[in-house]
């Protein structure tokens, strides 16, 4: 045996003995795993299709008791990450999930609306366009806001989805170098789209 394999046989050795750690400690404290929804993988390394490797490392686990409190559990591999690792996310509310942005009751000024070119101009425009007291000119301006905000969260959601559509299609075809390629660039425009949120 050359010194190359004994060294590689180690370090398998050593990893074998992490992984059967792992599940010991998974036992003695009771955690299951809560299982996943998206893409199979949670790390990938590799731009050109000979070196792409992907493999599922990371996992949501959680006691009985756990499961017990969030019964709508639920785990999902995210799409996009400026890192060889996705995001996981754990929605304790499933499908109860509220959305409370889209109160109507309620505004709320987004500080996304600031990377908006267009929004002073639209703001000095809507203020002409009132006309009474200074709180009605507010609640106009406010409205018109609204308006505008449904609209753009109308568009910014179509174009996520969309993304997302061609990250997940691009994810199923055979791995050559324009693919890869061009993951990159779909998860480039997530990660845009992610930051504004």
């Amino acid at each position: 045996m050359s010194f190359s394999s004994y060294h590689i046989d180690v370090e398998v050795h050593d990893i074998d003995c992490e992984i059967i750690a792992f599940r010991s400690a998974l036992e003695d404290c009771n955690l299951t795993d809560l299982g996943f929804r998206g893409l199979w993988f949670t790390w990938e390394r590799g731009r050109v299709s000979s070196t792409n490797i992907r493999e599922r490392l990371n996992r949501g686990v959680a006691t009985l008791s756990w499961l017990d409190l969030f019964p709508r559990f639920q785990v999902k591999h995210l799409t996009h990450s400026f890192f060889d690792y996705c995001p996981i996310l754990l929605d304790t509310m499933g499908a109860g999930r509220i959305d409370y942005r889209n109160n109507s009751n309620s505004f709320r000024f987004e500080a996304k609306w600031c990377l908006e070119s267009s929004l002073e101009e639209l703001v000095r425009g809507w203020w002409d366009e009132s006309v009474g007291s200074i709180p009605n000119k507010l609640d106009f301006l406010g409205h018109k806001m609204k308006v505008w905000s449904k609209s753009r969260n109308r568009d910014e959601k179509k174009k996520w989805v969309c993304l997302e559509e061609r990250l997940n299609y691009l994810y199923k075809q055979d791995i050559s170098d324009d693919i890869l390629v061009e993951i990159a660039e779909v998860q480039l425009g997530l990660n845009l789209e992610a930051d504004k949120e």
